[in-house]
């Protein structure tokens, strides 16, 4: 909760600068203090006893509240209250002498002043820390609190009362790629160029925030989203031209994500929180804009809470492997399986990759979870073995897997530990991860072909790398991706491009395998294209482990 909505806090601004009808309320109670004062020493006997100090309390009730001016004022009016017309002794009717009242004076403006003087520094600490709580120390942006407290002012009207607010978070994506380039103290000097740019644009409805060194914000209030929308448009185009580092002209690539509280958000953390989504939603499709929608972050708090327990889920064997078979069209005979990680979490049930290794694949995490997966096959391959049946398995490593030379080493040593033929080991790599150091995937795929191991394209047709990989990469064989399988009826085009897809494999001398065949048309029509493998649910649904080995002996399909 921002301090500005703390009641003591709320109390102590309210009344540390008084105005209006609370200044008055302050003079007038300092004039009945004053009176009342002069009233207690005037029935009390006068000058001569110790009533008089009571004096003191409003001239540093004035002195504080209204600080020097304040203090002289009340001193002066406290001294001449008290001064020649105040008797020594009111009984028997003597006089003060002239220097008693006037040194009391001296006292008394002394007791202002040097309150005053405290009440000014002590008010200018208090405004000072709260500009610094309340500002970007390097850029002096507003900051992330003060937006909360700006959007908490409008979101806590009353409902007939509040204005329509829109708030747009920019993140700059590119900034940490010119740190690296140019050195962090380019940063600092960017994020003043920024700063300079965005007050020199002439928005009097918005305000500018800076959140983070790389993220931005603008918020309005009172404005139509459209109206907002061209608000924003006007700062991304001031802030594509280049900016300058020591004469190197450097150009920020922005991603904008916009929120209205009319349709999302009653809290200010809410707001931000979307608009951020929003925001990295645009970065990741590499959009200027993106409104925010509620989509975009559906299952997000889940799936940031498996992450945080995947830990201890892979040391209390929650991870299991799901086996899919393959079959040779050609023959109808089982060749082998894809293995396929499940997570049977004891809340959610039995959960798909897709819900953990895309956020695993960010972390440290996705280093256990491939050693889980290669583990867990090698010793499904172990058992085949010992069971007589000579079955290819395929297992699915990321991209980072394969640039981790470190996995790879542990994966040629286990299979070593397993007494596994390499042959039967198949890695498959999507196409449609991306690959930053093909180098580096191409050393270390090769030294798993070199002890025989096989290499395969996953997704193959549904990415825009298939030829780089298919010239770089030690490839075996080819998956064609289902997208393209399902609708091979329904799609001239789709015939078309698998048809060509398999004619090239052939002349590559590559293994090509169809998934997400789920009928025998499908089946047939493949194996008149000349496909030589095909996975899908027209031959089997993915199994457990258990489950598979049951299935091989009493499948329709021969071993």
């Amino acid at each position: 909760m921002p301090p500005e909505s703390l009641p003591l806090h709320s109390l102590i601004e309210n009344w540390r600068k008084p105005a209006g009808s609370r200044a008055a309320g302050v003079i007038f109670t300092i004039l009945l203090l004053l009176a009342a004062v002069t009233a207690i020493v005037y029935y009390t006997g006068g000058t001569s006893f110790s009533w008089l100090h009571l004096m003191y309390v409003p001239i540093i009730i004035a002195a504080a509240v209204f600080r020097i001016p304040g203090g002289i004022t009340a001193a002066l009016a406290a001294g001449l209250l008290l001064g020649p017309y105040m008797p020594l002794d009111v009984p028997r009717h003597i006089p003060q002498e002239t220097t008693n009242w006037l040194f009391r004076i001296l006292f008394f403006l002394i007791a202002g002043i040097l309150t005053g003087l405290f009440s000014q520094w002590f008010n200018d600490q208090i405004d000072r820390t709260r500009q610094q709580s309340l500002h970007d120390p390097l850029t002096a942006l507003p900051n992330h609190l003060s937006l909360q407290i700006f959007l908490r002012q409008i979101l806590d009207r009353p409902g007939n009362s509040r204005a329509p607010v829109a708030l747009a978070v920019i993140i700059i994506s590119n900034l940490q790629q010119i740190i690296d380039t140019l050195s962090y103290r380019s940063a600092n000097v960017l994020c003043l160029q920024i700063a300079d740019r965005l007050r020199s644009t002439s928005l009097p409805q918005a305000t500018f925030y800076k959140l983070q060194n790389n993220i931005l914000a603008i918020a309005a209030h009172d404005l139509e989203l459209q109206h907002f929308l061209d608000l924003c448009r006007q700062v991304t185009h001031n802030l594509k031209d280049p900016f300058y580092f020591e004469e190197i002209p450097v150009i920020i690539n922005m991603h904008v994500g916009v929120v209205s509280n009319e349709e999302n958000g009653e809290s200010p953390d809410e707001m931000i929180q979307k608009a951020s989504i929003a925001a990295h939603f645009a970065e990741e499709q590499n959009l200027l804009y993106s409104a925010y929608n509620k989509n975009f972050d559906t299952g997000s708090v889940k799936r940031l809470s498996l992450l945080g327990t995947m830990k201890e889920a892979l040391l209390a064997d929650e991870l299991i492997l799901f086996l899919q078979p393959k079959v040779a069209i050609a023959t109808g005979k089982i060749v082998g399986a894809e293995a396929l990680i499940r997570w049977q979490h004891p809340q959610y049930g039995l959960l798909s990759p897709e819900l953990f290794v895309p956020e695993a694949e960010k972390t440290w995490l996705i280093h256990p979870l491939a050693l889980f997966a290669v583990k867990a096959g090698l010793r499904q391959l172990q058992h085949w073995k010992s069971a007589g049946h000579e079955l290819t398995l395929s297992l699915n490593l990321t991209s980072h897997n394969i640039q981790d030379r470190g996995l790879i080493a542990e994966l040629i040593d286990l299979i070593k530990l397993f007494n596994i033929n390499a042959a039967n080991l198949e890695i498959e790599i999507t196409e449609r991860s991306l690959i930053t150091d093909m180098k580096t995937a191409a050393e270390v795929l090769t030294s798993l072909k070199n002890i025989g191991t096989k290499i395969s394209i996953d997704d193959f047709g549904s990415g825009y790398s298939a030829s780089s990989y298919l010239q770089t990469l030690p490839v075996d064989a080819v998956k064609i991706d289902q997208s393209l399988i399902v609708n091979l009826f329904s799609s001239s085009l789709n015939t078309s491009l698998v048809k060509h897809m398999l004619a090239a494999a052939r002349d590559l001398k590559l293994t090509t395998v169809a998934e997400g065949v789920e009928s025998k048309e499908l089946f047939d029509m493949l194996g008149e294209m000349g496909c030589d493998l095909a996975q899908g649910y027209y031959i089997s649904k993915p199994l457990s482990e258990n489950e598979f080995n049951g299935w091989l002996s009493s499948s329709p399909w021969r071993l």
